[in-house]
């Protein structure tokens, strides 16, 4: 048995036990103190050059925050990609405004890397593995000291079709955010994410995006667990 194909069956191993642990964990989430909110966020895609391995993209941001102390962040985030087999090396430096007459508005400087790792399980099923390092500088209007930190990204995404239609698919996915020492200015640094996104490529070859996600996060101004009900719209030109 060569080592390539030792590898993938090490990974698909990993990754079925791995999803069985993520299963249990709403089941085992325990709240200090209940914070519900409810946010949207619109994304907007472009591919801007790609050769061979090679690809060069960019995403507009805007998500909103609908809550008693809410607040609307809007940013642009450009993406470098190498692409050999099953694995992607990623690069990119996102930024982001940060806004509302209810706090101290901050700008955001996020330099970032990844690496992407997918294979074929049961042979129905794209799995989808990012292990992402990401650093975050905050400047803030405020009277607030600048402050910047770094914090690691696991995601586990499953794509697959519901209905026999090529131009339809389905994913299902789950990152963890893991850090130590969160910004003041970061309200929801420590989360579990768990979506549902449908995903649709239209005549054009242009691609849409919708769906849901359920953020489970520790509020780092109120010490207290609580989730976020997360709207997602996205288009890729």
């Amino acid at each position: 048995m060569n080592s390539f194909l030792e590898s993938r069956i090490t990974m698909t191993r990993f990754t079925v036990l791995l999803l069985l642990f993520l299963g249990l964990q709403p089941l085992a989430v325990t709240r200090v103190q209940a914070q519900e909110v409810f946010l949207h966020e619109f994304d907007l895609s472009k591919g801007l050059w790609g050769r061979e391995h090679w690809g060069l993209q960019a995403t507009a941001n805007w998500k909103h925050i609908y809550n008693k102390i809410g607040w609307s962040r809007v940013g642009v985030s450009p993406v470098l990609d190498y692409t050999t087999g099953p694995w992607t090396f990623q690069g990119g430096v996102g930024s982001a405004f940060t806004f509302d007459s209810e706090i101290d508005n901050f700008w955001e400087v996020r330099p970032w890397v990844a690496l992407n790792f997918r294979f074929t399980l049961l042979q129905k099923i794209l799995v989808e593995q990012r292990f992402r390092s990401e650093w975050r500088e905050f400047y803030t209007s405020g009277d607030l000291k600048p402050e910047n930190y770094h914090r690691f990204r696991y995601g586990l995404g499953l794509v697959f079709r519901l209905w026999d239609n090529p131009r339809w698919s389905q994913r299902l996915g789950f990152e963890w955010y893991i850090l130590d020492s969160p910004a003041a200015y970061e309200r929801f640094p420590n989360e579990r994410d768990y979506n549902l996104t449908f995903i649709h490529l239209l005549p054009n070859n242009h691609q849409i995006t919708f769906g849901f996600e359920l953020e489970s996060y520790l509020n780092s101004q109120l010490r207290a667990d609580g989730h976020a009900y997360l709207l997602i719209l996205g288009f890729r030109i």
